[in-house]
């Protein structure tokens, strides 16, 4: 931003960039005047103060589906 002179920007966040989104409007507000945020989460995994997230016991599942299907069009 600053090497094109931008003070302040809307951030789009989509999906696993939303939390990349979130953690730069928090930790520079005063450089963000909105945060969009598209199929983004606060977090992957369930805990007792976030319910819908992912159980524990899905974890290994998931990460052998993402290193088969990631960035091969599917």
């Amino acid at each position: 931003m600053d090497a094109v002179g931008c003070e302040r920007t809307v951030l789009l966040g989509d999906a696993e960039g939303g939390q990349m989104a979130m953690l730069f409007a928090a930790t520079h507000p005063e450089r963000v005047s909105a945060l969009i945020l598209t199929n983004a989460t606060a977090r992957h995994l369930r805990d007792v103060d976030y319910p819908c997230g992912l159980p524990a016991r899905s974890v290994p599942r998931f990460l052998e589906l993402m290193r088969q299907l990631w960035g091969n069009g599917r």
